[in-house]
């Protein structure tokens, strides 16, 4: 610590994120972490202690003739106790820490029962809970260290496990330090500094070289350090705190070596860039931010940010520092700035992420910043006039996002001669404001790592459906995030095409997963209707612990509507539900899940196939059935065990709110076509801004639902002549329909012709063809030229035409009384050309 302040040696807890020990270096632990002493209290307190511990011993053989511990166990205790108490802690203070706790604390103990060696952490681990939730800070020092010989044993937890000193099973902690850092955030930076009881020093040695071959890539990238008192500590044991001028003279000669003084400055320099402690601090957020639940990491050019924009302690002047990423619109230049921003958030004082993307936009995220920063941190002036003096004030770290257009000088807000200020922007001229990189395409292995990522959850490692998404991607030519988006609203024309020539995986007998599965369905359906119509139930529950239970309230339905017969037999009969389940098994459409006796999952993937067995009617009517299901099976709260089903049903229970929320919507949808077919477009509006509310909140601004009510309106608002707030529907459910389907799908293809119709009506025949022309060559290419749909643009196509003659016509005549020139079959070529300039064919045409 001496190292990074030398006038001020900062606490350890403060650039610590973990510290663990085992027996005396479990004490110390947890008074540098847990009690947040300096080094200087530290050694003051465990001076205390020792002294007070190791001056009296105990009898070696207790009256039932049992060997205790040469110390007195009960002077360790009151020793820590009074410790606690000098540091304003009560004597029976847990080990526990509040989560959000920087500096988290393990120590080592070995466990009497069984000889492993168990963590007591301060934090929630993954295991023994109930270590963690009893545990007190005295009983964690007593387990640690009760060394053999040294001192008793000691029970702790709800169960009375007894522990003696962790150094039995762990004297050089690295490893569990290792596990249990990897277990709460990954690989970070790690240190370790040896013990040198006599008997015990070899061992440490042992496992600290073994540490570092095991972990080499530690210790080249400067990220492992060990520090070990090597000589003059050989003959001092644990108990022999009286000799501390002899620990000293050891430790001072050590530490002056250039071999350690070098390592301690590399350890100290990477501590002091990592975090901030001044006064000046405002909270972090990313409220508002795009950032990506699939961001894979991007080592190369993260660090490229951490070597520029990190400040060191070493730097004698603090200037401002500008980095900026550069690259294609897509190429991951936001996302990594995020990154940036969570990585090291605590190295800075703020963190301010701001919307550059135009001169006003980027004024109104300073002001909105401003707000963040708390009273007395700057002047007032600066919170009534925020865009003046905002510049000054977000002085440390600065991320402006995505396209920058340059419309404007953004020099004029960076921050003056201080900050780290980080840039995306599709603009490569803009590397000039400072130190820049441009972003490329990732590498194949990291290309792979974000399809995985994305993608292989979605699949849940099923073989086929991840062969079938590889043939897609590979046929078509598109990303894995394109797919996903189709495989959410498009999964039954992604999974199986009708055309057989378009069978995804050509070496596949069935072709796809929806006809491997149809032909076992038609199987189970032949055999059983039971097993078919628990199927097409469950495709509307929650994929995950079907149970017999579940359909309890079925069993006492008798005389109630919407409950049908084979549902209620199935209740009151658990053979007959075994049955079913029994056939769902023997073809794999299920299985039993581990761990929950009598109870079933299914895949996911098969679970959506199932959601598109049935036409729209049948899906409705099995949705609600699913919601009686449910809903009547709520248990009351003095029903037994009522809190265990209750967590058994609620992913039912959120299962059914899905589909609910998009029936209504629906539902409200269709009302608001039927008003308008009939010609009463108040309410037909009034319908579609109810279904479209719903769907924005309960399915989000660019689900298809939402964007069929957005056409739906645009096709209302064109009906009435609102032909600007037409173009504002249908140029949003365009632009959403394309992001969400792609540019080819037949709903796309309708907006579009919707759109070419809107042009028709305005006079634009320009814009018009244009848009008949598109939705013609898609309609053609993707149904056929006889389909209805390309009929239908074909149609309109001609009528445009028409009225162009028509207009054309008139101007001729006039053009004739005036002795203009005659020109014939100009229409007709044009006619033609609008289908050659889309690659389309008209119905039996003859290829070219």
């Amino acid at each position: 610590m001496s190292t990074i302040d030398p006038d001020s040696p900062p606490k350890p807890c403060d650039y610590f994120d973990m510290i663990g020990g085992t027996s005396t270096g479990g004490l110390i632990a947890i008074m540098l972490g847990r009690l947040r002493m300096t080094i200087d209290e530290c050694i003051t307190a465990y001076t205390s202690l020792s002294d007070k511990v190791f001056e009296k011993k105990s009898h070696r053989v207790k009256i039932n003739g049992q060997f205790q511990g040469r110390f007195d166990t009960a002077a360790l205790e009151q020793a820590v106790k009074q410790i606690l108490v000098d540091n304003g802690h009560g004597e029976d203070a847990l080990l526990q820490d509040p989560p959000n706790t920087a500096c988290k604390v393990f120590v080592c103990a070995t466990s009497k029962e069984t000889g492993d060696t168990v963590c007591l952490t301060s934090y929630r681990p993954r295991g023994l809970a109930h270590l963690y939730d009893s545990t007190k800070i005295w009983q964690a020092c007593r387990a640690t260290s009760a060394a053999t010989t040294f001192f008793d044993p000691i029970a702790i937890g709800p169960f009375q496990e007894q522990f003696v000193d962790g150094a039995l099973g762990a004297n050089n902690p690295v490893y569990a330090l290792w596990n249990q850092a990897q277990d709460v955030w990954g690989d970070q930076l790690r240190g370790s500094i040896g013990a040198t009881l006599k008997k015990l020093a070899t061992e440490t040695e042992t496992t600290a070289e073994q540490f570092r071959r095991d972990r080499s890539s530690l210790d080249d990238e400067g990220r492992y350090y060990r520090f070990n008192v090597v000589r003059g500590l050989e003959n001092v044991g644990l108990e022999e705190s009286r000799k501390q001028r002899e620990i000293a003279a050891a430790t001072g000669r050590y530490v002056a070596s250039q071999d350690v003084f070098r390592q301690m400055k590399a350890c100290a320099n990477g501590l002091a860039r990592k975090q901030y402690f001044g006064s000046y601090k405002t909270p972090f957020s990313l409220d508002g931010v795009p950032a990506s639940s699939n961001f894979v990491d991007r080592p190369s050019d993260t660090a490229d940010l951490e070597r520029y924009l990190l400040p060191r302690r070493s730097d004698s002047r603090q200037t401002r520092k500008v980095f900026v990423l550069h690259g294609l619109g897509g190429v991951g230049k936001t996302q990594l700035a995020i990154d940036f921003a969570r990585r090291h958030q605590a190295t800075f004082s703020s963190v301010f992420w701001l919307d550059g993307r135009s001169d006003a936009r980027l004024r109104g995220s300073i002001a909105s910043c401003i707000n963040r920063i708390r009273k007395g941190q700057i002047p007032s002036t600066g919170r009534d006039q925020s865009e003046a003096h905002g510049k000054d004030d977000l002085d440390t770290a600065v991320a402006s996002q995505g396209s920058l257009t340059g419309a404007y000088d953004l020099r004029r807000y960076l921050p003056g001669d201080h900050g780290a200020i980080l840039v995306t922007t599709r603009l490569s001229r803009l590397a000039q404001l400072g130190e820049s990189r441009r972003l490329a395409k990732v590498d194949l292995s990291l290309s792979r790592t974000i399809f995985e990522k994305c993608l292989l959850k979605l699949l849940d490692g099923l073989p086929l459906a991840l062969a079938q998404a590889a043939s897609y991607l590979r046929e078509k030519g598109i990303d894995a995030t394109t797919y996903v988006q189709i495989y959410k609203h498009q999964w039954d024309e992604l999974m199986g095409p009708r055309d057989v020539s378009s069978r995804p995986l050509l070496d596949y007998e069935q072709g796809s997963i929806a006809t491997t599965w149809m032909v076992s369905f038609k199987e189970i359906e032949s055999k059983s209707i039971d097993a078919a119509s628990l199927l097409r139930l469950w495709a509307f529950l929650d994929n995950k612990q079907l149970w017999h239970g579940l359909l309890g309230a079925a069993a006492v339905a008798e005389g109630v509507d919407g409950w049908p017969d084979w549902l209620r037999e199935m209740a009151r009969n658990k053979v007959r539900f075994l049955d079913s389940i029994g056939l769902l098994l023997r073809y794999s459409m299920v299985e039993t899940q581990q761990g929950l006796t009598g109870s079933y999952s299914m895949h996911p993937v098969v679970h959506r196939w199932a959601s598109f067995l049935d036409d729209d009617q049948q899906k409705h009517k099995s949705a609600r059935l699913a919601l009686v299901v449910v809903g009547s099976s709520v248990p009351t709260l003095d029903s037994k065990e009522y809190w265990i089903f209750q967590q058994r049903l609620l992913p039912h229970a959120e299962r059914c709110a899905e589909w609910m929320r998009e029936v209504l919507s629906d539902a409200v949808n269709n009302l608001g076509s039927l008003y308008k077919d009939q010609g009463k477009f108040k309410e037909a509006e009034e319908m579609y801004e109810r279904a479209l509310e719903g769907t924005e909140k309960a399915l989000g601004p660019h689900h298809t639902s939402t964007l069929t009510t957005v056409n739906n309106l645009g096709n209302l608002y064109k009906d009435q002549g609102k032909f600007k707030e037409a173009v504002e529907m249908y140029e949003r459910a365009l632009e959403g329909k394309e992001k969400a389907l792609g540019p080819h799908h037949t709903s796309t293809l309708t907006t579009v012709n919707n759109l070419g119709s809107l042009y028709k009506d305005q006079g634009k025949s320009k814009e018009a063809e244009e848009m008949y022309g598109r939705a013609l060559h898609g309609f053609q290419t993707a149904l056929g030229p006889n389909h209805p749909n390309s009929s239908m643009v074909m149609r309109n196509m001609e009528s445009l035409q028409r009225i162009k003659e028509m207009s054309t016509n008139k101007k001729s005549k006039e053009t004739k009384s005036k002795g203009g020139p005659k020109a014939p079959g100009r229409l007709a070529a044009k006619f033609r050309g609008i289908f050659k300039s889309h690659r389309v064919k008209r119905p039996n045409e003859p290829p070219e």
